[in-house]
């Protein structure tokens, strides 16, 4: 899971043509009538190995009389989060053979203030599957568990709930921070069934 940016080039596989610059890029979607609507995918690969806020906005310039212009901006705020499974351990080995609970931690840092998560939103789970993951977690608890002198976020989850699998190699984590920005992270693991 990585992040590539700035993006520098043109990019010509999709049905538009788009040309990118740093940081940004615009793609032609040609004419929409007003009222009309167009859809636009990017996927973009985050590394998960780096706290960090994004703010991606999407933006219609039309060259015609648009009466209603508050609908041409689309903004898309994530914050990628550093992620603890098994806190204090160095092999994430989960047990998936009962219904164990597995503690995991989202670390706070000098950009990243877990104090502001919604904790009640956050999932856990597949990494392949977000809409099975476990979303009972519990409110949390705000404490440092890795020692560096800042809060973190420990929450705990059913092992037989987050719908890991056998072969999964990581775990991820979604949900939102107060303010409604979302927040995703993932951390390696290796399963094991007794």
């Amino acid at each position: 899971m990585q992040f590539t940016s700035p993006f520098i080039g043109n990019v010509s596989s999709g049905p538009q043509a788009c040309t990118a610059f740093v940081y940004q890029f615009e793609c032609d979607i040609k004419t929409i009538p007003i009222g009309g609507a167009a859809i636009v995918k990017f996927n973009v690969t985050m590394n998960h190995n780096k706290s960090q806020n994004y703010d991606n906005i999407a933006k219609i310039v039309s060259n015609s009389i648009d009466p209603n212009t508050t609908n041409n901006i689309l903004k898309g705020q994530i914050s990628i989060i550093k992620l603890d499974v098994l806190p204090n351990t160095t092999r994430n080995e989960l047990n998936l053979g009962n219904n164990s609970i597995i503690p995991v931690a989202i670390l706070g840092n000098a950009t990243m203030d877990v104090l502001n998560i919604n904790a009640e939103s956050v999932c856990f789970g597949s990494h392949a599957n977000v809409s099975l993951r476990d979303c009972l977690g519990s409110t949390g608890e705000f404490r440092d568990v890795n020692n560096d002198t800042m809060v973190d976020l420990l929450l705990n989850y059913s092992s037989s709930r987050t719908h890991i699998l056998s072969n999964d190699t990581s775990a991820c984590m979604s949900g939102r921070f107060n303010n409604e920005r979302s927040l995703i992270g993932c951390d390696k693991i290796i399963v094991r069934r007794s």
